[in-house]
């Protein structure tokens, strides 16, 4: 199977031969710097494969130095967070979520963390919450999950930037329901970039939930701590 990754591998390699007589400059410009990716592989929540493919793009492309950490439980979250190290470049977590939680499986009602460790209506606990998650520095966090980043509600993505990582950093995460490639083609191309994902149910559903007048979704959002203390709020055409 030829993967795009594989040719571009084979690119990388022919520019760096290339070096040795035109004094084209190595691709080292984030050299050394430690990353983390993070997915599930519980049944019906299994993101072995765009791990991998952040793996590739951490290291191969921008030379990270990445570990990726598999796991299926709340509490096993938090054990590994904590375990990072306090600095880190970027942490890509791929995992179930909605605005107020990370799923560890399907329609989790106690393995998740949740903004309070809570569940929705505040009836019952579930496993974790996020102020469990000891304070990291790091340059970017990016939440590869359904609607972290909903606009116009409290959500995940700003409680962590304002809790849970140093304030310079930044967090990207989806307004919508996301997917990863091409569901035709990525087997085939080795490509599970994120996009917004066509059906939007869960998204509409989110939106019913809170009030909010339907409306698009509005895909990756960059949340930062703008110099006056309050939440910056764009959408980004990054992609992870």
């Amino acid at each position: 199977m030829f993967k795009k990754v594989v040719f571009e591998k084979a690119v990388v390699g022919i520019l760096s031969g290339l070096m040795l007589f035109g004094g084209l400059a190595p691709i080292t410009a984030h050299a050394g710097k430690q990353s983390y990716v993070f997915y599930t592989e519980n049944p019906g929540a299994i993101f072995t494969f765009e791990a991998e493919h952040q793996e590739e793009n951490l290291s191969d492309y921008l030379g990270h130095t990445v570990t990726k950490f598999e796991t299926n439980t709340a509490n096993d979250f938090v054990s590994k967070w904590n375990s990072m190290d306090s600095n880190a470049d970027t942490v890509v977590i791929y995992s179930h979520m909605q605005e107020r939680a990370i799923l560890f499986e399907p329609g989790a009602d106690t393995n998740a963390i949740t903004l309070n460790g809570k569940n929705r209506t505040g009836t019952a606990y579930v496993d974790a919450a996020l102020n469990q998650l000891s304070q990291k520095n790091m340059a970017t966090l990016a939440l590869m999950g359904c609607n972290a980043g909903l606009v116009g509600v409290d959500n995940i993505a700003k409680c962590l930037i304002r809790n849970n990582i140093t304030p310079n950093s930044t967090v990207y995460a989806f307004d919508g329901n996301c997917k990863f490639g091409c569901s035709l083609l990525r087997d085939n191309t080795g490509d599970y970039s994120c996009r917004l994902s066509g059906p939007q149910v869960g998204f509409n559903n989110l939106l019913k939930t809170h009030g909010i007048n339907k409306r698009a979704p509005m895909g990756l959002i960059e949340y930062k701590i703008k110099s006056d203390g309050t939440m910056g709020c764009s959408v980004t055409s990054k992609t992870f």
